[in-house]
């Protein structure tokens, strides 16, 4: 099946989504039935949506602080309908760590178009796991 776009360009535009918390890109890009795994918590596109609703409101400036993210990309295996994603990053504001993950990312291609189906999030501090 021929795609407009490649993965890694999707991927991107959705991971710049994820981290500003656009609610607009992210509801286009994620699967109906995407989800969030992040140790024994899970959350629904329809969970994660509204909570970034709520953000914007509450927060209207936007993020605060000098916010740095890093990622490496172990492996990409893609196939005709179906992708995945794995690696690790650290997010880091104002010099603090915030998180240090392995992750784990499905995508399905529906239409002609990549959608992520779900995250896998592994704090590697073990802070999340309990």
């Amino acid at each position: 099946m021929s795609r407009k776009y490649s993965l890694a360009s999707i991927r991107e535009v959705w991971l710049n989504a994820y981290l500003n918390g656009d609610a607009g890109w992210l509801d286009y890009l994620e699967a109906p039935c995407f989800i969030v795994v992040n140790g024994l918590t899970l959350v629904s596109k329809a969970e994660q949506i509204a909570f970034l609703e709520r953000s914007r409101q509450k927060f209207q400036g936007g993020r605060n602080g000098d916010f740095s993210f890093t990622q490496t990309v172990h492996v990409t295996l893609e196939r005709e309908s179906w992708a995945t994603v794995v690696g690790s990053f650290v997010s880091s504001r104002n010099g603090r760590q915030l998180s240090n993950c392995d992750f784990s990312e499905f995508w399905i291609s529906t239409e002609g178009n990549w959608r992520i189906a779900s995250l896998y999030l592994r704090d590697k501090s073990g802070a999340a796991e309990t």
